[in-house]
């Protein structure tokens, strides 16, 4: 027996339908609340219809779709045990009802507002009570919800053993569905439009590819490649950055560090009237022919032979063991009337030339004395800004060790003479009026 209800604007099911009915349809109603006592009596129905309740609204010539959500309890059709089809499409449902009858084999929850097929934290599918003893269902139409996001593999109903068509379509994008691939591949469910409609989006190779003919490994590696990607893009990108820099502000950098440190713990500048040297000669004590040279030519000529003869300061035979460079080389500046860079090119980047340059550079603007003598024992590079700016204060501090043995005279006259003359004298009237 079918007994036909549609559009009779009914509030509740109604109590007088016979006892033998086997198909009841209550679409488009006004039917808000579904109670486990709304079907009592009709243990005979097959198929139930409650499409579009709730105060519908028309969308089309013929469709339409519930304004408001309708509730139904837990159980309502447990006790129709030999329902096989029940329709609750357009009917703004937030969860599958839980307590379907054992026999059902068609389920229609089409147009619905359901986020989530799982009861709690995501747990197992064949934990929860929504398909609980309806292991015979063949088919389940999810379509039009908004179920992507939260299908997984360890929430598919696997306990539908029987199930023969499932309709996911128009839940926008299911997420990280290789897993979906593979049950697609091997079941024998029926999924209207699978070899059409039921495209890759991504990776970008695969876009727009049926699911039929995916390269699953292209999927199953995506995400790993792009994480790696992104590890391998950022360790070479902060190993250049980190080189570049070391490589020209790492000098820099230790400057500005140690004196700020000097600022916080506060320091007494040394006075340069103490001076105990005529020179502090300042080298690269790593090159064994530069150390030679010093010890063996300039020291020689200006202690030994000099008119008249200087006093030198030198880190190897003249420093205190164990004390800290910095310490070293600002007392040594500090305390000589002069100090004398003998360079090499390779000597010129290091840093340890760097430090002591602005230190005795410093003396220049706390005491007004100009000290540094530059030698090169190299071909000067022109570009070098320590050579241009002396070059520019006082031309005759920077010297050049001649590569003709009979120019070495001259060259130790100029040096001998240029260390007692006082260095501002010899600046240009701009240059003196500004100290």
């Amino acid at each position: 027996m079918t007994v036909d209800c549609t559009n009779r604007r009914l509030k509740e099911v109604p109590k007088e339908i016979p006892k033998k009915t086997t198909n009841l349809t209550l679409t488009i109603n006004h039917i808000a609340h579904i109670k486990p006592n709304s079907f009592q009596g009709l243990e005979n129905l097959i198929e139930v219809d409650m499409r579009c309740n709730c105060v519908p609204i028309k969308i089309g010539p013929k469709d339409r779709m519930c304004s408001q959500s309708v509730t139904v309890d837990n159980g309502t059709f447990w006790n129709l045990k030999k329902l096989k089809a029940l329709y609750l499409d357009g009917n703004q449902l937030s969860s599958i009802p839980r307590g379907l009858p054992p026999n059902l084999s068609l389920l229609s929850l089409e147009v619905n507002n359901i986020h989530s097929i799982l009861k709690e934290n995501l747990s197992e599918l064949t934990d929860i009570e929504w398909f609980e003893g309806t292991e015979g269902l063949q088919v389940l139409d999810l379509s039009s919800n908004f179920l992507a996001e939260h299908i997984a593999s360890d929430t598919f109903p696997t306990n539908l053993a029987n199930l023969q068509e499932l309709d996911l379509s128009f839940n926008y994008e299911l997420q990280r569905a290789v897993w979906f691939v593979l049950w697609a591949n091997r079941t024998t469910v029926n999924i209207p439009r699978l070899a059409t409609d039921v495209t890759c989006v991504a990776p970008g190779t695969q876009a727009g590819q049926s699911i039929i003919f995916l390269d699953l490994q292209t999927c199953q590696h995506n995400s790993l490649s792009i994480i790696l990607y992104i590890l391998l893009t950022s360790l070479v990108l902060s190993s250049l950055t980190l080189s570049i820099s070391s490589h020209l502000f790492l000098w820099d950098a230790w400057y500005i560090f140690h004196f700020c440190i000097a600022k916080l713990k506060g320091y007494k500048r040394l006075s340069s009237q103490s001076a105990i040297y005529d020179a502090f000669i300042v080298y690269d004590v790593k090159d064994p022919a530069v150390s030679d040279w010093v010890l063996h030519e300039l020291r020689v000529h200006l202690e030994e032979q000099g008119d008249p003869c200087l006093q030198l300061c030198l880190e190897e035979r003249d420093w205190m063991p164990g004390c800290p460079l910095i310490e070293s080389l600002s007392q040594s500046i500090q305390q000589s009337k002069r100090t004398v860079f003998v360079l090499t090119n390779k000597f010129l980047r290091s840093g340890s030339f760097k430090t002591a340059f602005y230190l005795a550079h410093q003396r220049l603007l706390d005491d007004k004395a100009d000290v540094i003598f530059l030698i090169f024992l190299d071909k000067p590079p022109q570009q070098s800004k320590y050579l241009r700016l002396r070059r520019r204060l006082y031309r005759k501090s920077v010297l050049e060790w001649p590569t003709n043995p009979q120019a070495q005279q001259y060259f130790w006259f100029r040096l001998q003479s240029a260390m007692v003359t006082e260095s501002h004298k010899q600046y240009s009237n701009l240059f003196q009026e500004t100290l």
